[in-house]
């Protein structure tokens, strides 16, 4: 292949994750946009967004420059909008949603624990990733 139809194929692929027209100047990838995270909270949530959910609580949020490292799978499916598709490839079943944050910073915090049930059952909850506590290897002479 290429590289003319590489560009191609990615300008494609993007094309495809956007339904909507966006307006010249809006972003929604940068270090400023601000994205809640809209659990769909019942019985058939899965441990997964459930998760997510409790990590963005505590975040108050994800910046968008995380966002397609998080959600490599998103949709955008409007200007304040896009579908998180947080368990795919496995299936194609989320009913979570990223929702842009407008206003003040200091306030996402409270904006998203109010997306965020109160009690969720821990025994559905996963355990926590490790923190980074890795052994350093030493140095063999």
């Amino acid at each position: 292949m290429n590289i003319l139809q590489a560009v191609k194929a990615v300008r494609e692929v993007a094309a495809r994750k956007i339904e909507v027209d966006v307006p010249r100047g809006m972003t929604f990838f940068s270090g400023t946009d601000i994205w809640l995270y809209d659990i769909r909270e019942d019985d058939v949530t899965c441990e997964i967004c459930r998760n997510i959910a409790d990590q963005a609580s505590l975040m108050g949020g994800f910046n968008g420059n995380s966002l397609r490292a998080l959600f490599p799978h998103y949709i955008i499916s409007g200007l304040n909008v896009i579908e998180a598709r947080a368990h795919m490839p496995r299936d194609d079943n989320c009913r979570c949603r990223l929702t842009r944050y407008v206003g003040d910073p200091v306030d996402r915090v409270p904006a998203q624990k109010h997306l965020v049930p109160e009690k969720m059952e821990p025994e559905k909850k996963v355990g926590q990733l490790p923190t980074g506590t890795r052994k350093k290897q030493e140095k063999v002479t």
